[in-house]
């Protein structure tokens, strides 16, 4: 399994890098930037407006007091991935030092997502930034279990590690673990075979949507169900309290998919309709 996974977080890397150029040379930072400056200076000159009319000494020293913790609260937050992470590797493990910063750069991926989202008229090629944006997510989610499972390549003994030393909700972490990284490989293999169609088939009509991918990674979720049942599972004390477990996240699953699955539905018919449409007023 680590050689699988090394395998995809290799692939992710290099497409990460050879996005990250190639938005550097498009100047999307620059525009992205630029816009939400452009948004903050219209918002100051709201509140500069308001507090002319004002003019207390009273919010002049609140300001000042507001500022200064902000500030404060700035650095921290700026210097966050660096300083929190060795604070955790001091007092636990290194492993877990290592966890919470590639936690803090699914954060920082995620928030880079809003921004996109926010300036996307900025944006001219949406395809490429989910792809992007998503591979980013996993790229990231991989490297922390290459370096929390390094050397253990049987997915049932991590399963079993995870059990065994699991503080709390041991059951439901050890069902979720398969689920989540079989997902996420099949997630992997699917992002790839898009990022190629959208290179070389220009004026394809099938558009990668944040829905589909969530579509996908529910349908996903089924293997590693599926893998749960098959495997040997003599490591779990209550057996029952687990099996209950695994029932409450499999209803979970469907009800999340089947909602999907009707919308999908829906918007293919809504597609075939209008296509009709237009070739009636045509005839």
């Amino acid at each position: 399994m680590n050689v699988i996974v090394i395998i995809f977080t290799t692939i992710n890397f290099v497409y990460l890098l050879y996005y990250l150029n190639k938005m550097i040379k498009q100047g999307n930072f620059k525009k992205i930037m630029k816009n939400v400056n452009l948004k903050q200076k219209q918002g100051n000159k709201i509140i500069g407006k308001e507090i002319n009319k004002i003019q207390s000494f009273i919010v002049a020293i609140i300001t000042l007091i507001f500022g200064f913790v902000i500030s404060i609260l700035s650095i921290a937050l700026a210097t966050l991935a660096i300083w929190l992470p060795v604070v955790m590797g001091i007092i636990y493990t290194w492993q877990f030092g290592t966890l919470i910063f590639l936690s803090i750069m699914i954060l920082v991926s995620i928030l880079w997502t809003t921004m996109i989202l926010y300036n996307k008229e900025k944006i001219h090629d949406s395809q490429e930034a989910v792809v992007r944006e998503t591979l980013m997510l996993l790229f990231w989610f991989q490297m922390g279990f290459l370096i929390y499972f390094l050397g253990e390549g049987n997915l049932m003994r991590m399963m079993e590690f995870i059990y065994l030393n699991a503080y709390f909700f041991k059951n439901t972490f050890t069902i979720l673990f398969p689920i989540i990284l079989l997902s996420s490989l099949i997630l992997n293999l699917y992002l790839y075979i898009q990022d190629l169609r959208i290179k070389f088939i220009k004026n394809s009509i099938w558009i990668v949507k944040r829905k589909d991918l969530i579509l996908i990674f529910i349908i996903s979720s089924f293997v590693g169900l599926l893998y749960i049942t098959e495997i040997d599972t003599s490591f779990i004390n209550d057996v029952e309290k687990f099996n209950k477990t695994q029932d409450i996240l499999t209803m979970l699953l469907t009800a999340i998919l089947i909602p999907l699955i009707f919308n999908k539905i829906n918007k293919i018919n809504d597609s075939n309709n209008i296509g009709i449409q237009d070739s009636d007023k045509n005839n």
